[in-house]
């Protein structure tokens, strides 16, 4: 790790820094449900690689425009990993992620999403990745995500539909 004048540290290629210890933030994990489908598959066929290509293709244009939309609220971006699907995004804690949430839900009509929300400390902050971030405000996410992705796989919820989760996660948030 190198320290930059402005006390900045670098590591794998990415700029991290510490954020105060009482400092609250809100992390997200999104994931298109059939963009992780396919890419469990062994092979695919032409028309489940276009399907994956069309989708990622949307994934990023909506998450595109949420970062532009949001950026005064965004302290470490939207970020896809390539094999899971999974989608991370680390806000202040003053954002509105209700309206965040339903943003994605709106624009991405046919397919089923996944969400954890979490709010907590972080340890340390990319501004550049929110995968290369971590602290209690995405463990709380991860755990959140993975409540819902069982409680989905339990009951096929269909897309588009604002699920009981949206609730129970908007609850948590302090949102009513």
């Amino acid at each position: 790790m190198i320290m930059t004048p402005e006390g900045v540290k670098r590591k794998a290629g990415y700029n991290f820094f510490t954020p105060p210890q009482d400092e609250i933030f809100i992390a997200l994990i999104i994931r298109l449900d059939r963009v992780n489908e396919i890419s469990k598959l062994k092979s695919l066929t032409e028309s489940e690689n276009n399907e994956m290509l069309n989708l990622l293709k949307l994934q990023y244009k909506v998450f595109g425009t949420l970062q532009k939309k949001y950026s005064k609220d965004i302290v470490s971006p939207f970020m896809t990993h390539i094999i899971t699907g999974e989608t991370e995004v680390l806000f202040k804690s003053t954002a509105d992620i209700l309206a965040v949430k339903f943003d994605i839900f709106s624009q991405m009509k046919h397919s089923t999403v996944t969400f954890g929300a979490g709010t907590g400390t972080m340890s340390m902050i990319s501004p550049e990745s929110s995968q290369a971030s971590d602290g209690p405000a995405f463990w709380a996410a991860r755990e959140d995500f993975e409540k819902n992705e069982k409680k989905q796989k339990k009951r096929r919820i269909t897309p588009n539909k604002i699920h009981p989760e949206f609730y129970e996660t908007r609850s948590r948030l302090g949102a009513g």
